[in-house]
């Protein structure tokens, strides 16, 4: 702040005063001292300040005599005393000290202390002092009244904020610049914010209002307005509304970098032939958050678009066509983020132009085998896979042969061979080990061949046929988790004997002898495999007995992948007890990770890829509800004996390996009592056994005795109903099962029915002509207990008349239906005098 040309207020005044003269330990003795002892404000003052210090209008520190300063004094005369003076001053060591105690101090060592200030000065030190706050016993800064802020204008901000970030705030300014809430406070002013959704971090979860600003983790709110409400006492300021608008912070904002291969390797330049296939495809970028994405294709769509299709040809998957020479630029495209590259499409086919070697001679000893490994790059300075080099046989100054190529293989994707080659048997010497790629020499490797298999030094090193290349391997690379040591013993000069035997006499041990990191293993050829564990370091050691004979330092690297983002499932409210399978609250798909690796979710939890074989985090849970258990992939919930009522919260999580939590998904868990299951078992028991009841009841086949099956059914049904355990609702639909069995179908009535009449014969009175009505009572008499005979009218009864003085009868069923067992009655009529 610039006060033109007046002296500073008072905090900065009194943080001017020098203290360089006395230490903190007299201040200290001095506060036992009665405040009352000391004199009054004003001579205490003429004699604190030989001088002050001021700011001009151009910012500049002057220093003005004591007289100027009284004249400004007189008018301030109870600066000291008043009671928003300061208690402290601050000294230019940054402590403070009490200002009565102070000054008494000055009293008796005034010269001192005015050289000390007249110094200060001098040496331009006042502005250290000037930047130096006065505070109080509590480290509070005090502010003089000139300084205290006054609250005109209240602004809401229009923000862009990311999903699912943590630790977001809302932002405001007071008088047109950025608010500081602690000084705000400190002021005595109350700040609050009110938003139109729960998006603020609240005591119990979140809420519309905030004293903070602090955004609870933005993953489902969406956008919202709010403002901002500035009080102190009666005064009250209020913003207009502001929006705040969400984005995707991981969604990407740049495409950095990019692979382009071609028949499997990978391009260092942007050259393709016209006669091959080339891929592109998007790897690292930014995050609209500013973070790095390790992998920008995955849980994205990318698109690719040529700018000249008569040169070459690009496809949704990034393979490139050449068509024909010249040069042309693939559009990467990931929503409207995009990324140009440059290519060049060349005639000229591949060609091997350049060939070095990982070691610039070879030496060994007769019948010693060595290895020397070749990187093939072609004109463009890529490698070439696939590239076929020869060697003749190496002749020493005599002609004679001293060392022989016992292995040569095609190049890998990388441009690289290793090469065997073994010592003559005998013939020693020197000469070169030439390679060629056609009939064009493109390699030439001098050799030594010797015929001491003396022992000069032993040396663990990378062994040919090792998987790494170098001393760093990867936990989880499968193509670099290990690597090959060999103790290999050399002769004078360098020359290779070959690995030493290891076993009786030499141990492989680790230097720390865990096996947390690596571990080493020997194989039957004398060669350590070193296989990953874990990040870290550790040292391979070759021991005899006791003695480090040799060492070798392994670097261990993890690339698992990160988890990026998780969405869940939208999982409605557990209201009752069962199994909940992962799939219905994460889908394993929908874990995105910073490589294009697919997550697997285990059935106890574990986020892996590769088969199972990496882990990359942690799905699991945390419950207010009790009884919840993970079994096979699922979440068991037993409500038996709920906590809470049955009432809370499952909130499940995704971890890192590190423990860290990624993303929540908490799922509302209301279960039913004990009484309420209770309650709902036996209702249920209930309605399953008079649908039971129903459906064990033919009422088609009860027509003659339709009347006692429903009273048989009424009466089951209201025993079950008023069945009070779901043993006695099993007891009664038992009950009513057997009442209705003990009533007769129509069947029954019928088979009955036969049994009785069927096959007999009744005889009328003389003169009596058969018929219906006249038959009636004579079949009735047959079977009076029968319910069919008794039910039986004449409309039932068919009479065939065959003469005179005899009939068949035929029964039906009441209805005049065709019975479904007929009776046959015969009649006959007496005789006359019978």
């Amino acid at each position: 702040m610039k006060i033109p040309f007046k002296v500073l207020t008072t905090a900065a005044l009194i943080g001017t005063l020098a203290l360089t003269s006395v230490g903190p330990n007299a201040f200290a003795a001095e506060k036992t001292a009665d405040a009352a002892q000391t004199t009054n404000a004003s001579d205490e003052t003429k004699l604190v300040l030989s001088g002050v210090v001021i700011e001009n209008e151009n910012g500049e520190l002057l220093s003005l005599p004591t007289t100027s300063y009284l004249k400004w004094k007189n008018t301030n005369e109870e600066i000291l005393k008043g009671a928003s003076s300061p208690k402290y001053v601050v000294s230019s060591d940054g402590k403070f000290f009490d200002v009565k105690e102070f000054l008494k101090y000055k009293n008796t060592n005034s010269g001192d202390a005015s050289k000390a200030f007249a110094k200060l000065v001098a040496d331009n030190k006042a502005a250290d002092i000037l930047a130096s706050k006065v505070v109080d016993k509590d480290g509070k800064p005090v502010v003089d009244k000139e300084d205290e802020l006054k609250v005109v204008e209240v602004s809401a901000i229009n923000q862009t904020l990311y999903t699912g970030k943590e630790d977001q705030t809302v932002n405001f300014t007071v008088n047109g610049e950025d608010a500081d809430l602690k000084k705000l406070e400190e002021e005595g002013y109350k700040v609050t914010f009110k938003a139109s959704k729960k998006v603020f971090v609240g005591d119990s979860g979140a809420s519309a209002t905030s004293t903070t600003g602090e955004l609870v983790k933005a993953t489902e709110a969406g956008d919202f307005e709010y403002q901002v409400v500035v009080t102190k006492g009666e005064e009250t300021k209020t913003s207009e509304f502001a929006k705040v608008t969400f984005v995707d912070g991981k969604a990407v904002a740049a495409i950095n970098e990019y692979k382009l291969t071609a028949n499997g390797v990978e391009l260092s330049g942007t050259k393709i032939n016209s006669g091959e296939s080339a891929t592109l495809v998007p790897t690292k970028g930014t995050a609209v958050d500013g973070s790095e994405i390790a992998n920008v294709v995955t849980g994205n769509t990318v698109k690719y678009k040529s700018s000249d299709e008569t040169v070459a040809l690009v496809g949704a998957d990034g393979k490139i066509t050449p068509v024909q020479a010249g040069e042309v630029t693939i559009t990467i495209s990931i929503g409207k983020v995009t990324k140009e590259v440059k290519l060049t499409v060349v005639d000229e086919a591949r060609e091997v132009t350049t060939v070095t070697a990982n070691k610039e001679s070879i030496g060994t000893v007769t019948g010693a085998t060595s290895t020397i490994t070749l990187t093939v790059k072609d004109q463009f300075g890529d490698a070439i896979k696939g590239a076929n080099l020869t060697a003749t046989t190496v002749q020493n100054a005599d002609k004679k042969d001293i060392l022989t190529v016992t292995k040569l293989t095609a190049t890998d994707a990388k441009g690289q061979v290793t090469v065997t080659v073994t010592g003559d048997a005998t013939n020693i010497g020197e000469g070169k080990l030439v390679f060629k790629s056609e009939d064009n020499e493109v390699l030439s490797v001098p050799v030594k061949v010797g015929s001491s298999n003396t022992v000069a030094k032993r040396v663990l090193e990378l062994d040919a046929t090792s998987e790494s290349k170098d001393n760093t391997i990867d936990k989880i690379d499968d193509e670099d988790d290990t690597l090959t040591l060999a103790y290999n013993k050399y002769a004078e000069g360098d020359l290779l004997i070959g690995a030493e035997e290891l076993g009786d006499k030499y141990t492989v041990a680790t230097k720390s002898g865990k096996t947390d990191v690596v571990t080493a293993a020997l194989d039957e050829d004398n060669k350590i495999t070193v296989t990953a564990k874990k990040a870290g370091e550790e040292t391979i050691q070759i021991k005899e007995g006791e003695l480090v004979r040799a060492e070798y330092k392994v670097v261990v690297t993890d690339s698992t992948p990160s988890i990026s983002s998780v969405t869940f499932e939208k999982e409605p409210a557990i209201t009752e007890n069962g199994e909940y399978t992962f799939d219905n609250i994460l889908k394993a798909a929908n874990v995105k990770l910073s490589s294009t690796d697919t997550v697997t979710i285990a059935n106890d939890g574990k986020l892996t890829i590769k088969d199972g074989a990496v882990q990359v985090g942690t799905f699991d849970f945390v419950s207010t509800v009790g009884a919840v258990t993970v079994v096979d992939g699922k979440l068991l919930i037993d409500g038996s004996n709920p906590t809470n009522n049955g009432t809370g919260t499952i909130t499940v999580r995704v971890k890192d390996n590190a423990g860290k939590v990624i993303a929540t998904k908490a799922i509302s868990v209301k279960l039913k009592t004990k009484e309420e299951v209770a309650a709902e078992e036996l209702a249920n028991a209930k309605e399953q056994a008079i649908s039971d009841l129903e459906a064990y009841v033919n009422s088609e086949a009860y027509t003659l005795n339709a009347s006692e099956l429903e009273d048989a059914i009424t009466e089951g049904t209201g025993a079950i109903n008023n069945a009070e355990s779901t043993d006695a609702v099993k007891t009664a639909l038992s009950d009513a099962k057997k009442a209705i069995d003990e009533i007769a179908t129509d069947a029954e009535i019928l088979a009955d029915a036969k049994t009785k009449l069927d096959s007999k014969s009744v005889e009328l009175v003389a003169g009596t002509t058969p018929s219906a009505e006249t038959v009636l009572p004579a079949i009735k008499s047959l079977a009076t207990n029968n319910k069919l005979v008794a039910a039986l009218t004449k409309d039932a009864i068919v009479v065939t008349t065959e003469d005179t003085t005899t009939a068949t009868v035929t029964l039906k069923a009441a209805e005049g239906e065709t019975a479904a067992v007929t009776a046959t009655v015969t009649v006959t009529v007496a005789q006359a005098g019978e």
